[in-house]
């Protein structure tokens, strides 16, 4: 099945809408997925850390080689914006935290298209969840089904703790 990109706001999608991105409509009182400390926190953290001053050093070299190229650059900035993302993921990883959400399918709807894997239920929706908060886990993505209609369904407020992750590692 191919989908068609295109941006919308959560606030002119039907409820129930297949979309990537965005708010979840989860059924009332799905309760939003976590997952647990990550076991190998202070070897990734380390190697996390590690990189960050390879990256470092290789744009504080670039620079050197190319000043014209990176005329807007500052080397001491991006350093310290990598150590703050770091820094929350290192946070992040130490403690039960919310999957951020991917993608939600309505199932029903999609049966009807020409792809559509026969071995995939006809009914209900199909939600991904991941975690950003660890990138270098490299977890495999959580699926949910429910048998449900549209109707059953309410917007789902993301949790804050993703919403402030994201702004660090985004700013």
């Amino acid at each position: 099945i191919l989908f068609q990109r295109r941006s919308l706001r959560d606030e002119v999608q039907a409820v129930g809408e297949s979309k990537f991105g965005g708010v979840p409509d989860l059924p009332a009182g799905f309760v939003w997925p976590t997952r647990p400390p990550v076991a190998n926190r202070s070897r990734l953290a380390a190697q996390m850390r590690e990189n960050d001053v390879r990256t470092d050093a290789v744009m504080r070299q670039a620079v050197r080689d190319n000043p014209e190229s990176y005329a807007h650059f500052n080397p001491e900035e991006s350093a310290a914006a990598d150590r703050r993302r770091t820094d929350a993921t290192v946070v992040a990883m130490g403690k039960t935290y919310p999957l951020a959400f991917i993608a939600q399918f309505d199932l029903a709807r999609l049966s009807l298209a020409a792809g559509f894997d026969a071995d995939f239920p006809d009914t209900g929706f199909l939600w991904g969840f991941g975690d950003i908060s660890c990138t270098e886990t490299f977890e495999a993505p959580f699926v949910f089904w429910r048998d449900c209609r549209a109707a059953d369904l309410v917007h789902h407020a993301i949790p804050p703790e993703l919403i402030g992750h994201s702004d660090v590692i985004e700013a």
